[in-house]
């Protein structure tokens, strides 16, 4: 099927093209993709010398409120573009800005070419397209002001919206103006007219003496000055509006005569036929079973139709009979002279009661029981039945829920516009679900509003929305099984619809989103797992918790302790006091932001100290204590408990205050605004609902009501068929009505905003008492954008973020990355490439020295020692160090294999630094490339990380991708699933070593051989030599036996005698000291153990189990033993959990850590003063690596293997496993070859 030019054109982005008809039905595209101006020019409303030198046309358009008279001002703005079809031809009008901010008119003919890819003809002038008219043919006229729809309302409203957002007083100021020039315009108008009527009148006259009105009048009028015309002026309107009010006045006077005349004819009939009819009045009420009401009195309503006489022979000898159904009611009066009988009815065609009356239900939030008891009590008790009632309100549904998606759309459209014109990043919004029922609920929805004021809207509006419904089914009578009797579009839990509805509302905005290149900052509510849902979304930026549900929350852990349940209030006072003090900051352009983990530290260990006397973590912001010393401490207080309560107390305050992962509380986004929308909606889709096919129209007129308002809603409500339209007079009224509520809101706004403002001096008063991207792109064009970003100044690095504030730091000239260190102006790296005679390394080629640098040669050995001086600032080298780094730097294959905490990661980076090219480093965990990546980034080196995850998304990994290109990232950390599973990402590194020099690095090697069956990745690590046969390898680790050297060799294909092994002389660790104990009973090991810990007193402690059951067994021994902090890892749990677990060992908030070996690599803590073994090492190597956990900031630590009997058979199990049914031989024979070593 061929498609229409239009269609094929929208294909290419629909959300960038816009489709609309002119009246003669032929169709004009407009074009989004381009960006819109607002000049100078635009700055006032009004025609200039030329349309070229003017910002608007005033233009009569149907539909839009005229600015004066009936015209309306219409921008014309440049980025302004339309495609159409003007006789045979295809032809494009754009409006562009001209070099001195006026505009030129740019068209160009296509022909018959309805692809518009080949030009035939154009023209750029400042002549609103008249070269295109004359150069048309003339079969007609031609209205440019049609080609460009400047006569469509939809049109008209989108220009004119985009000149709101930047003027938004423009059009309303204009209008003002205009009123007030007009009036006086016209004033003198009309003054002119009458003194010209008045010189006619004397001149016909022949009066001698010339005088009117007891003045005389001349050809020349009289001498006046301005000001007292003015005076005139303003004295004349003052009598006219007074003459118009003294005549309204007599009309009214007038109107009330005339009624109380008519009054009196009418009771001029006989009392014996009112007798007669009300007789008769009553017969047919009772016949028909009337109630007392329809929509007038029902016996006036009669009593008027039958008192009329005949139409066709006006004879008054006639019968009446009523046929009632619903709310319809129609009287047929029967003529017995001419025998023709005349049909009334109480409804129009357009006007069916019964629709009325269901619709009403919707928009009023009732349900039927309700208006049935409303109807019933005004009389209307004759009513329709629930089935039809129900029928009539299914017309509503499909425009309600259009209307409602329409809504939310224009919304989103309008916020993307407004956040993008004020030159912001990101979108604001609150995300929030309800259900229709407490329990088992079978609808839910849930809506994104937007976290920003908006002059379009009353309330902040929702911009996406979502509804979800489980089918329902009955059961089929004398049969098993049931009947769908309304098809849902959700089948899972109740449970889940939350996040159902969370992934459909931000599909929904995506594109958006994408359209003006913008990320999200979405608000929850506390019950919400947003870590579950949002972190793979890649829009979003920021997740915040709500601090009302969290505090919720949290109140609820704290009432279950019955230790610390008194502590209740001061523990939420001094929370929500950080949480607000550290928004306020955030909101403060002059103080630095604080990070979410110090305001999680100080919530925790500022409250701990804080309620024992110490107020130096607190901010003056919330503490008084802090500059008031001697200010007494309330009660409840720590200041009588030991260290052992105090910890306790600590560690309750770790298990309450946790957040779900990524969420913070630093924002002024906040999910009240959804609760303010959920009272909207409660109106509509409350519990009583009656007629669950009803809930999503119901959600639909609740969305209307908080964009639109009501009045919009009824219109709505009125649009569909069998309704006829407002009246004017309606309008009129509703708008009284909304002016009502709107100063009542604005009342109510007043009151707020002022008893918060008391609230605020208050508290003043108290204190002054106290006092995933595609890598197999083209490199060329990605790497020109990032130089050429450097070289202007607007370059922002991908790890900007791990440099605090990093946008208003002055930074170095040469990188534009990292904060000066020198005063020419360089940071700390750029500073060594200068003095070692490496300034082609300098990312912005452009940088000129302010001096001129000596051209000295500057020996290899002498740049790797500049480097660990200068650099890393370290006074020498540890043992093997420089060793390695020159093996590595004279491209040897080098496998270093040296005590844990012995500085490996020098090894490489020194290399890295002084050597051209890209460095790859193979880590196996993601957190441990996350450390790492921060480590050397305080260090202000370059370098990011990339892996298997959804936790980066596809904008970080094109930034990545586009300086890896420029050549700008010195290191890249990725893991061997990354390499294994990406063929474009390993494309794409093939690519840089055509280009430039590549090695890489692979730390922890010996999981190449532990887990070459368990992480397949591992083993194809062994295609590095063949993919890049030039480049070398290093390879790390701190256990390595000879054989498994070996077999590492092999595995990397590294030939004989091409592997440089370099191991350090001792891997003693003479600051640990080692002991062995033997188990005895349960109880007495655990009881030994937790001795130990209590010796450590703050400092931490790792204890290795052989299982995840025993893990969870000694976590509980100890538990009721020791009141410290504790936690668990190992992995079994779920993936969540153990980042969690992770994350909180990390910043110190777990003191003791129970795990199996898989809590190990990149746990890279300084102050772990104990380790221990519960059940002995799997390995020698696990021992190593264990063990090594310990003392790594060279003081005094411990590590103890507790060992029986049984645990040889544990271990034994734990090798050999249920995996040693598998018929893999290689498999079997690697699992004997462990066991052998066991």
């Amino acid at each position: 099927m061929t498609l229409h030019w239009s269609e094929r054109l929208l294909t290419h982005n629909l959300n960038k093209y816009y489709l609309f008809k002119r009246k003669n039905r032929s169709i004009l595209v407009r074009d989004n993709t381009r960006k819109y101006e607002v000049l100078p020019l635009h700055a006032e409303v009004g025609i200039g010398e030329s349309l070229a030198t003017s910002g608007y046309l005033d233009i009569k358009v149907n539909g839009c409120e005229p600015e004066y008279e009936d015209r309306t001002w219409v921008p014309i703005l440049p980025g302004y573009t339309i495609f159409t079809k003007v006789h045979k031809s295809f032809v494009q009008l754009s409006i562009e800005k001209n070099i001195d901010n006026t505009l030129i008119f740019y068209w160009a003919d296509y022909g018959r070419d309805e692809t518009f890819t080949n030009v035939q003809y154009s023209s750029r002038k400042p002549d609103f397209f008249a070269s295109l008219i004359a150069r048309l043919p003339g079969e007609g006229r031609i209205s440019m002001l049609d080609l460009l729809g400047f006569h469509d309302k939809n049109n008209v409203e989108f220009l004119r919206s985009i000149i709101n957002a930047k003027l938004p007083t423009i059009f309303k100021d204009a209008k003002k103006n205009y009123a007030i020039i007009n009036k006086g315009i016209t004033l003198k108008r009309s003054c002119k007219r009458k003194g010209i009527a008045i010189l006619d009148d004397i001149t016909s006259s022949n009066s001698a003496n010339n005088i009117m009105s007891g003045m005389t009048v001349s050809q020349e009028g009289l001498s006046i000055d301005g000001l007292s015309v003015q005076a005139l002026a303003v004295q004349f309107f003052e009598i006219k509006n007074e003459l118009y009010r003294v005549k309204k006045q007599l009309k009214i006077e007038i109107d009330k005569n005339l009624q109380n005349n008519h009054r009196e004819e009418e009771g001029s009939s006989t009392i014996n036929e009112n007798q007669n009819l009300d007789q008769k009045i009553e017969e047919v009420i009772s016949k028909a079973k009337l109630g007392s009401t329809i929509l007038i009195d029902t016996r006036q309503y009669l009593k008027t139709l039958f008192t009329q006489p005949c139409p066709r022979c006006y004879s008054s000898n006639k019968k009446l009979e009523v046929i009632s159904v619903g709310f319809s009611v129609k009287p047929h009066i029967f003529c017995n002279d001419c025998k023709k009988t005349t049909e009334y009815k109480n409804e129009t065609y357009q006007n069916n009661f019964g629709i009325f009356v269901s619709g009403a239900g919707l928009a009023g939030g009732a349900n039927r029981q309700q208006m049935e008891t409303i109807f019933s009590t005004i009389g209307i008790t004759s009513q329709i039945v629930k089935k039809t009632y129900h029928q009539y309100q299914k017309k509503f549904f499909d425009t309600l829920h259009h209307a409602a998606v329409t809504s939310a759309e224009e919304a989103l459209e309008i916020a993307c516009s407004h956040i993008v014109n004020m030159g912001e990043k990101i979108l604001p919004v609150s995300f929030d679900v309800s259900w229709s029922h407490v329990r088992n609920a079978n609808q839910a929805s849930g809506e994104l509003i937007l976290q920003k004021e908006l002059s379009e809207f009353t309330y902040r509006p929702v911009i996406a929305f979502y509804v979800v419904e489980k089918s329902r089914s009955k059961k089929i009578k004398d049969q098993e099984g049931s009947q769908i009797i309304h098809q849902g579009n959700f089948d899972k839990s109740s449970r889940q619809m939350e996040h159902a509805i969370l992934i459909e509302v931000l599909e929904k905005i995506q594109p958006s989103l994408d359209k003006y290149d913008l990320m999200l900052d979405i608000g929850v509510d506390g019950d919400l797992n947003s870590n579950k849902t949002l972190s793979s979304i890649r829009s979003v930026n920021k997740i915040y918790g709500d601090l009302k549900h969290i505090g919720k929350n949290i109140r609820k852990k704290i009432a279950k302790n019955a230790v610390w349940k008194d502590y209740e209030n001061v523990i939420m006072k001094y929370y929500t006091r950080v949480v607000y003090a550290a928004t306020a900051r955030k909101e403060d352009p002059d103080i630095e932001t604080p990070e979410d983990q110090k305001v999680s530290d100080l919530q925790i260990n500022g409250l701990v100290a804080h309620l024992s006397g110490d107020h130096s973590l607190c901010w003056e912001d919330f503490c008084w204590h802090k500059s008031n010393v001697d200010l007494e401490l309330p009660e409840p207080n720590l200041l009588k408990y030991d260290n052992h309560r105090r910890a306790s107390f600590r560690s309750m305050l770790i298990e309450v205050f946790r957040l779900p992962t990524q969420q913070s509380l630093i924002t002024t986004i906040r999910t009240s605004h959804n609760e303010a929308f959920n009272r909207i909606k409660l109106c509509y889709t409350n519990k009583l609902i009656d007629y669950y096919k009803s809930y999503q129209a119901r959600h639909a007129c609740a969305i209307l009501h908080n964009n639109y308002e009501i009045e919009f809603l009824i219109e709505i409500m009125r649009s569909i068929e069998e309704v006829s339209d407002l009246s004017v007079e309606d309008y009129i009224n509703l708008k009284k009505m909304l002016d009502i509520k709107q100063q009542q809101r604005q009342k109510n706004q007043k009151e707020i905003t002022q008893r918060n403002e008391e609230r605020g001096k208050k508290i003043d008063e108290q204190k002054k008492q106290t006092e995933m991207f595609d890598f197999d792109q083209d490199l060329v064009p990605y790497g020109k954008n990032v130089k050429h970003e450097i070289e202007t100044h607007e370059f922002i690095p991908s790890f900007s973020h791990l440099i605090h504030d990093f946008m208003s730091l002055l930074k170095c000239h040469a990188c534009l990355s990292f904060p000066k260190y020198s005063a020419i102006g360089l940071c700390k790296v750029c500073y060594f490439y200068l003095y070692s005679g490496l300034q082609n390394q300098f990312p912005n080629q452009k940088y000129t020295l302010p001096f001129e640098i000596p051209n000295t040669e500057i020996s290899i050995e002498k740049k790797v020692d500049m480097v660990v001086n200068q650099v890393f600032e370290f006074s020498g080298y540890r043992e093997k160090q420089y060793e390695s780094i020159m093996s590595f730097i004279n491209k040897k294959n080098t496998l270093v294999i040296l005590p844990t905490g012995s500085g490996k990661t020098l090894c490489w980076v020194v290399p890295a630094l002084i050597s051209e090219g890209l460095t790859v480093v193979f880590t196996p965990l993601k957190a441990l490339i996350d450390d790492q990546i921060r480590e050397l980034i305080n260090i202000r080196i370059p370098c990011a990380g990339l892996y298997t995850s959804t936790n980066h998304p596809s904008n970080y990994q094109e930034k990545v991708f586009g300086e890896i290109a420029a050549g700008f990232l010195r290191v890249l950390f990725v893991t061997p699933e990354k390499f294994h599973k990406n063929p474009a990402f390993r494309s794409m590194l093939m690519r840089i070593s055509q280009i430039r020099s590549i090695r890489f690095v692979i730390d922890e090697v010996h999981c190449i051989v532990e887990q070459e069956y368990f992480r397949k990745a591992w083993n194809n690590l062994g295609t590095l030599k063949q993919l890049f046969p030039l480049s070398h390898l290093m390879m790390l680790t701190a256990t390595c036996s000879t054989n498994e050297a070996r077999k590492i060799q092999l595995i990397m294909n590294i030939e004989v005698g091409d592997l440089n092994i370099i191991r350090g002389s001792s891997f003693v660790r003479s600051e640990i000291t080692f002991e062995v104990q033997t188990k005895s009973s349960k109880e007495k090991t655990i009881n030994e153990i937790c001795e130990q810990i209590q010796k450590i007193e703050n400092e931490y402690c790792i204890i290795y189990c052989a299982s995840p059951a025993s893990c969870e067994e000694i976590l509980e021994l100890i538990r009721t033993k020791l009141d410290i902090s504790l936690d668990i890892y190992h992995g079994k749990l779920e993936s969540i959990t153990r980042h969690q677990s992770i994350t909180r060992w990390k910043a110190g908030l777990t003191q003791v850590m129970v795990a199996t070996n898989a809590f190990g690599l990149g746990i890279n803590m300084s102050n772990v003063r104990l380790v221990i073994h519960y059940t002995f090492p799997l390995s020698l190597g696990n021992l190593i690596q264990e063990a090594g956990r310990a003392g790594r900031d060279r003081r005094e630590a411990k590590h103890t293997i507790y060992y029986s009997r049984q645990d040889i058979k544990t271990v034994y199990g734990i090798v050999a496993g249920e995996e040693s049914s598998t018929n893999d031989l290689e498999y079997q024979e690697y699992l004997e070859e462990r066991q052998k070593k066991f």
